[in-house]
C-alpha cells in the first residue's frame, strides 16, 4: 500500500511532498540530482542536493542545528538536502530501495520593519527501485506502466507531480516521482522567537501562519523543517535543510 509522507516547508517555499511506501529505515541525506527544476521569476540561484552535502554552502547542508539569528537582508537559495529520509520502504512483502534529491531556487527578503517578500520553487525527486520479485503481489503481476499510475495516484500532491517507471536491467522497475511546486511569490509579515521564524502571507497563498526552525551563521541562512517518516505519525524524523546565502 503506497503511502504519503509530507515534508512541511516554510510558506515562502510552498508545500512539497516526498512519497514513500510504508515505514522504513532512515539514512543520511539525499542522493542523485534533482530533475527539471525551473528558476522562478525572481531570478535567484539554484541549488541541488547531493548525498546530504552542500555544493555551494561549504558542506554545511544537513549539519546545522537551529540557532536563530538575524534574518534581515536579501537571501538567494543556494542548496537543499534531506537527512533522515528513508533508504528503503515496504511494498507488500518486498523491500524497495529508495533515494531522494531536492532542488531549490529563488530569493527571499526580510526587512527591518518585519515584512518579507519571497519568490521560490522547490523540486523533490524520489526514486524507487523495485526488484522483479516485487512485481507480483497476491497473484497479480504488475507491469512498470501499472506501477507508474499507482505511485502517481498515491502521491496525490498539491504540487505538480510527474511519475515514470521503466524496466530495469535486473528485471524489476525503476520508478521516479518528480514533485515541483509552482514558482510562488509571497509577501507579508514575519516574526522570530528564539530559533523559530513565523511568516504570515498577506497575498492569500497561505491560509495560516507558517513556522519553521532556522539558523543564521555567517553568510548562510538555514531553513529547517522536520517531519515524521511514518504514515501514522510515528517512525524516524527526517529534516529538510534549505540553505540561503547573501
Amino acid at each position: 500500500m503506497l503511502g504519503r509522507m509530507f515534508v512541511p516547508l516554510f510558506v515562502l517555499l510552498g508545500a512539497c511532498a516526498v512519497t514513500s511506501c510504508g515505514s522504513s529505515s532512515s539514512g543520511n541525506g539525499s542522493s542523485g540530482t534533482a530533475s527539471s527544476g525551473t528558476s522562478p521569476t525572481g531570478g535567484g540561484s539554484t541549488g541541488t542536493a547531493s548525498s546530504g552535502t552542500s555544493p555551494t554552502g561549504g558542506g554545511t547542508c544537513g549539519t546545522v542545528q537551529p540557532c536563530g539569528g538575524n534574518v534581515v537582508g536579501t537571501w538567494k537559495a543556494a542548496d537543499a538536502c534531506i537527512t533522515g529520509a528513508p533508504t528503503s520502504v515496504t511494498m507488500g512483502t518486498c523491500t524497495v530501495a529508495t533515494s531522494y534529491s531536492i532542488e531549490v531556487s529563488g530569493t527571499a527578503t526580510f526587512n527591518t520593519n518585519m515584512t518579507y517578500t519571497a519568490d521560490a520553487q522547490i523540486t523533490i525527486t524520489t526514486t524507487l527501485n523495485l526488484p522483479a520479485s516485487c512485481l507480483t503481489q497476491q497473484g497479480i503481476t504488475l507491469m512498470c506502466a501499472d506501477l507508474s499510475g499507482l505511485i502517481g495516484a498515491s502521491a496525490d500532491t498539491d504540487a505538480g507531480g510527474n511519475t515514470s517507471c521503466v524496466s530495469a536491467s535486473t528485471g524489476g522497475c525503476a520508478c521516479t516521482l518528480i514533485e515541483t511546486n509552482a514558482a510562488t511569490a509571497s509577501a507579508g509579515m514575519y516574526t522570530t522567537s528564539g530559533d523559530t521564524i513565523t511568516t504570515t502571507d498577506s497575498t492569500g497563498g497561505s491560509a495560516s501562519p507558517s513556522t519553521s526552525s532556522y539558523c543564521v551563521s555567517g553568510s548562510q541562512f538555514h531553513l529547517l523543517s522536520s517531519s515524521s517518516t511514518g504514515a501514522d505519525g510515528g517512525g524516524p524524523t527526517e529534516t529538510v535543510d534549505v540553505v540561503f546565502t547573501m
